[in-house]
């Protein structure tokens, strides 16, 4: 499918650079908060369930505009006469001496929280050195990190880690029971991550179809039609901001525990 005709992910671009490799979309409906927005789940834990008081923030530079953003959102939202933030960089090319410095900075500085805003190597290196460095507060990185070779990679270092993601696990959800039910049954195994969001989106713009007839479900009428479609998902309430027409709602917590990945549920409702 070429670039001009997908319905996916914008290509991330560098800083500085905010036009660089950007393609061009003829149609982009996005049906999931946008990336910098995970940072709402990473604030929310923050504040309701580890009342962190001095929190650093690492940017990985090796991920580009994302981390930047990121952890610029968090510190936008979380910083007071109460919370100290931190702002740290690692750069692209950094080495085991870097990850070192990095984990000596944090854990002598006194920080009870950290957010990474890396891929699964590079946090994996980071919980290595953390826990050589003695740190023992609150670890916390995005869905770009949550990854099964994170754990082999980290080890017992794993520990703890705490990830917001715009996806859940179907397998927890009760209201996802038929679809696990007949998956299983269908391809052997557990539905895969974004497997059910994936249904969604499809029965979302089947849905946004049927509604035009097959006479005007045309591209331009489709796109229409999604702004203005409702449709009750297994996983999510699909729509849109009728102010912004952009997706914001659906945001949960993954914990890595005993060398897994545990769903928490919604951000919202995750207190653990």
């Amino acid at each position: 499918m070429s670039p001009r005709r997908c319905v996916g992910h914008p290509r991330c671009t560098r800083r500085r650079q905010p036009n660089a490799d950007r393609p061009t979309y003829r149609v982009y409906a996005a049906i999931r908060p946008a990336d910098a927005i995970l940072a709402a789940p990473l604030v929310a834990y923050f504040v309701r369930t580890l009342e962190a008081r001095r929190t650093v923030l690492i940017d990985d530079a090796a991920e580009g505009d994302f981390s930047w953003r990121l952890c610029s959102g968090i510190d936008d939202a979380v910083r007071s006469g109460q919370r100290a933030v931190i702002r740290r960089s690692l750069a692209a090319d950094g080495d085991t001496t870097a990850f070192r410095a990095l984990a000596t900075s944090v854990t002598e500085g006194g920080a009870d929280a950290v957010v990474f805003g890396g891929g699964y190597a590079r946090a994996a290196r980071l919980a290595r050195a953390l826990r050589s460095a003695g740190y023992s507060g609150a670890r916390l990185a995005t869905q770009r990190a949550l990854d099964a070779r994170f754990l082999t990679s980290a080890g017992e270092d794993a520990q703890g880690w705490v990830f917001a993601t715009a996806f859940l696990d179907p397998t927890r959800l009760n209201a996802a029971k038929s679809f696990v039910t007949t998956y299983r049954t269908r391809f052997g195994s557990a539905p895969p991550w974004y497997s059910a969001e994936a249904h969604d989106a499809t029965l979302f713009v089947a849905r946004a179809m049927t509604d035009l007839g097959a006479s005007h479900a045309e591209r331009a009428a489709i796109t229409g039609r999604l702004r203005e479609t409702d449709y009750r998902g297994i996983t999510k309430r699909l729509h849109y901001d009728p102010s912004t027409y952009r997706y914001t709602d659906a945001m949960y917590l993954f914990r890595a525990t005993a060398g897994a990945f545990r769903c928490l549920g919604d951000y919202r409702d995750a207190t653990a």
